[in-house]
C-alpha cells in the first residue's frame, strides 16, 4: 500500500553551518515510521485481497445464476444481490478508512518532523533536498532519488529524534488502534438444483466453462466489444449512453441464459444414462457451497469428457 505523505518544511535560515535532510530519507531511518508501514501494509493487502476473492467468488455465482434461468433456486438470487451490496460497501468503506489513514497520518509524522526539525537543526542553516515527492519509505527504503545536497546529512539524526518522540508514538498507536471495515463475506450454503437426484454435485459455473467455455468467452468478448465505446458516456452519467450500457448488459445476460438451458437439457437427457444421481450446485464452496454433498471434482471430469454430452452441444 502506498500512502503518499509530502512532508514539505520551511528550511530555517540563517548564518550558521549547513544541514540537509531528506523527508523520504528520514522516513526510512525511522524505527517508528517503519512500524507504522509494517502494521498497516500486511493489513490493507489483506483487506484488500478479502474483497477482491468475494468479488471473483460473486462473479462465479453471478454466472451460475445465469445459466441456470428460471432452474436457479429460489431466494438464492435475491442473496445474491444481498452479498454483492455488502461488497460495494465494503469497498466504500475501506477507501474511507484508507482516507483517514492518509489524512491522520499526514498530519501526525508532519507535526513530529517540525518538532524534529526544531531539536535537531538549531545549528544550522537547514535545506530540503529535492527529489521525489512522497515518502519511499512506504514501498521500501532507498528509493527517494533525492539530488546530492551540501551540508551536514541530518536525515539520520532527524529520524532519531522523531523516534524518541513520545508524542509520535502515542499517535501511531491511536492511528494503528483503528479498527478496519469488516469485509469478510457471510457464507450461506444454497440450495441445489437437481438433475437425477442429490447424492452427487457438481459446481455449474466451472462444468459451463469445461463444456461450453468457448462459447461463454465469445458471449464475455461481445460484451466488451459493445460496452467499451459506451464507456465515456457511462463515466460522464449520460442517460443515453447509460441506457445503451443496460441493453447491451441485457442481451449478454439472455445469450449466457440461453447457453444455460441449453445445456442443463442435455444434462437431463444425458445423466439417467449415467447412473448419476445428478444436482448442481450454483454456489462457490468459499461462499458457503450448497446444501448437501462438497462438488465432486472427478464428476465434473467425468461429464466434461463425455462424448455424447459433448456432441450434443456442438
Amino acid at each position: 500500500m502506498r500512502l503518499l505523505l509530502p512532508l514539505v518544511f520551511a528550511a530555517l535560515a540563517g548564518d550558521a553551518p549547513a544541514g540537509y535532510y531528506h523527508p523520504d530519507r528520514v522516513a526510512a531511518s525511522s524505527l517508528t515510521f517503519a512500524r507504522y508501514a509494517e502494521a498497516l501494509g500486511p493489513k490493507f493487502e489483506e483487506v484488500q485481497g478479502t474483497l477482491a476473492r468475494t468479488g471473483e467468488d460473486l462473479a462465479e455465482l453471478e454466472q451460475a445464476l445465469l445459466l441456470a434461468g428460471d432452474r436457479a433456486p429460489e431466494g438464492t438470487r435475491a442473496w445474491y444481490e444481498d452479498q454483492r451490496r455488502k461488497l460495494t460497501h465494503g469497498y466504500l468503506r475501506t477507501q474511507a478508512h484508507v482516507s483517514f489513514l492518509e489524512e491522520d497520518s499526514l498530519a501526525t509524522f508532519s507535526a513530529a518532523m517540525e518538532r524534529a526539525l526544531a531539536d535537531v537543526g538549531g545549528p544550522y542553516s537547514l535545506t530540503e533536498c529535492a527529489g521525489a515527492t512522497g515518502i519511499a519509505a512506504m514501498t521500501g527504503p532507498g528509493r527517494s532519488g533525492a539530488s546530492k545536497c551540501e551540508g551536514v546529512d541530518l536525515n539520520d539524526p532527524i529520524a532519531k529524534a522523531m523516534d524518541a518522540d513520545a508524542a509520535l508514538t502515542k499517535a501511531v498507536d491511536e492511528i494503528l488502534g483503528v479498527e478496519w471495515p469488516e469485509v469478510a463475506p457471510e457464507p450461506a450454503p444454497q440450495p441445489l438444483i437437481a438433475i437425477t437426484g442429490t447424492a452427487e454435485v457438481v459446481a455449474l459455473a466451472p462444468l459451463a466453462r469445461a463444456l461450453i467455455g468457448d462459447k461463454l468467452d465469445a458471449h464475455a468478448a461481445q460484451f466488451e466489444a459493445e460496452l467499451a465505446p459506451l464507456e465515456r458516456g457511462i463515466e460522464s452519467k449520460d442517460a443515453e449512453a447509460i441506457e445503451a450500457a443496460a441493453q447491451v448488459r441485457a442481451r449478454y445476460e439472455a445469450a449466457v441464459t440461453a447457453e444455460g438451458q441449453a445445456l442443463l437439457a442435455a444434462l437431463d437427457k444425458r445423466a439417467p444414462k449415467l447412473n448419476k444421481e445428478l444436482a448442481l450446485c450454483v454456489n462457490p464452496q468459499s461462499l458457503g457451497g450448497c446444501e448437501g454433498p462438497a462438488p465432486s471434482e472427478a464428476l465434473l471430469n467425468l461429464l466434461a469428457q463425455d462424448k455424447k454430452l459433448l456432441k450434443s452441444l456442438k
